[in-house]
């Protein structure tokens, strides 16, 4: 600082890095947020992302939303979860039956 600066107003390098921090971890709320808004993940794999968003306070949430942006982009992930294991076929029993609700429509 010189002889004739202010020592209440931040210098130049003070705002840059004060802004950056904002900036950081408002990337992390964000990204903490939208983990917890994810309905098709299991519990541990979820601690294992915010494990690693915490840990990691740039690279844990850009790689968040990167597989976020792929798991939106292919759907693999939703279709795999939200599927009924109890809801049965019933055109998987015979090619009778599936001709017969195909031809009603079904």
């Amino acid at each position: 600082m010189g002889a004739g600066a202010n020592p209440t107003i931040p210098s130049v390098w003070e705002i840059y890095v004060l802004s950056l921090g904002v900036v950081l971890v408002s990337l992390v709320i964000v990204t903490v947020l939208s983990l917890a808004w994810t309905k098709n993940l299991a519990p541990a794999t979820k601690l294992l992302w915010l494990l690693i968003i915490l840990a990691l306070p740039l690279i844990g949430p850009l790689g968040w939303l990167l597989c976020l942006y792929r798991i939106r982009r292919t759907g693999s992930a939703s279709k795999a979860r939200t599927a009924d294991p109890t809801r049965v076929d019933p055109t998987a029993a015979s090619p009778e039956l599936k001709t017969r609700f195909n031809a009603k429509g079904f």
